[in-house]
């Protein structure tokens, strides 16, 4: 009778699953496979920010820069002039973002950098010149010229020992010698430009400009400075006295006078008693 054999028990040797454990770590986890995935078609789905130009609508001092790499920054043009050291001026900015140039024109570079700028642009425009700058140069040049003659015949007259009493007159000869009025009073026509003054003394004067015609109307129009006139005080009646009396003390002709500008001053704009009324009923009775 024979005995019944004994079953072995297969148990793994240690060096079986080690081997088993190595073969698993090669196996790639199915999970990490897709997020890696997920990972880098995001990355490559990523759109680049590029400059706008609609943004120098709101910073005009942005503009755009290139490197020889092919880099595309933002710098500040106003930020560079005023030579200040920031973001915008080193090199430039990389961030392609309209918040990134909110919070430059924010910063205390860009507001000194800014100010700067704009005086010199006021500066700038202060120097050119139009043609009324040029008319009023004209004017003062000659009013200059007219105050060192009075001077000069101040001077004359301590030194002759000639009275005071004709210094007045021969003033008055003088301003006429240096008025065009026979050209004024050739023109087919003229206009009346009036305007009240207070100087440091609070004396009140009536300030007389004339526009006409040259080449007894054939050349160009003029407006010359004639007369300087005192006033005890700005009523309308005073103001139109004097303004009547310069105009028969230079032979002029009411019916030649077409216009008449002034201030908004009631004394010269009234309806009934205004000192413009008055010439037009004077020019056109």
């Amino acid at each position: 009778m024979s005995c019944p054999k004994k079953q072995r028990s297969h148990q793994p040797s240690i060096k079986s699953v080690f081997c088993k454990k190595a073969h698993l770590n090669d196996i790639p986890n199915n999970d990490e496979e897709v997020v890696t995935n997920v990972n880098v078609s995001t990355s490559s789905n990523k759109t680049k920010r590029k400059w706008r130009n609609q943004w120098t609508l709101l910073h005009p001092w942005a503009y755009l820069t290139k490197s020889l790499l092919g880099d595309e920054k933002i710098k500040c043009m106003w930020c560079e002039e005023a030579r200040r050291n920031n973001v915008f001026t080193d090199g430039g900015s990389l961030s392609m973002k309209l918040s990134s140039l909110n919070e430059h024109s924010k910063s205390s570079d860009h507001v000194i950098a800014s100010a700067m700028y704009h005086v010199k642009i006021q500066k700038e425009n202060a120097n050119v010149k139009g043609p009324m700058d040029d008319k009023i140069s004209e004017i003062m040049h000659l009013e200059n010229e007219r105050i060192i003659l009075c001077m000069k015949l101040v001077h004359f007259y301590a030194c002759n020992d000639i009275p005071l009493e004709k210094y007045v007159k021969q003033c008055q000869l003088q301003r006429e010698l240096g008025t065009p009025m026979d050209e004024i009073r050739g023109s087919p026509f003229f206009s009346i430009l009036i305007d009240e003054s207070t100087d440091r003394t609070l004396e009140k004067h009536l300030i007389i400009y004339v526009l006409y015609l040259s080449e007894g109307g054939k050349g160009e129009p003029h407006c010359k400075f004639v007369r300087l006139l005192p006033l005890e005080n700005v009523e309308a009646e005073v103001v139109y006295n004097s303004i009547n009396a310069f105009i028969l003390e230079s032979n002029l002709e009411f019916k030649k006078l077409v216009d008449f500008a002034s201030d908004g001053t009631s004394c010269m704009i009234g309806r009934n008693t205004g000192a413009i009324s008055r010439l037009q009923s004077m020019a056109h009775p």
